[in-house]
């Protein structure tokens, strides 16, 4: 959530770097959710 905060600060000031961080934020959220839903299956499955 903080790289994509901080991509859209630095968007609005009109760098094109945001873009970076950006794409660091979409890539930790998806790795957060496939951890997850990988924890809540082996969770309820015990």
């Amino acid at each position: 959530m903080i790289p994509t905060l901080i991509a859209g600060i630095v968007l609005l000031n009109g760098s094109t770097s945001g873009i970076y961080w950006l794409i660091a934020g979409t890539a930790i959220s998806v790795m957060v959710g496939v951890v997850d839903a990988w924890v809540l299956r082996v969770e309820i499955l015990r």
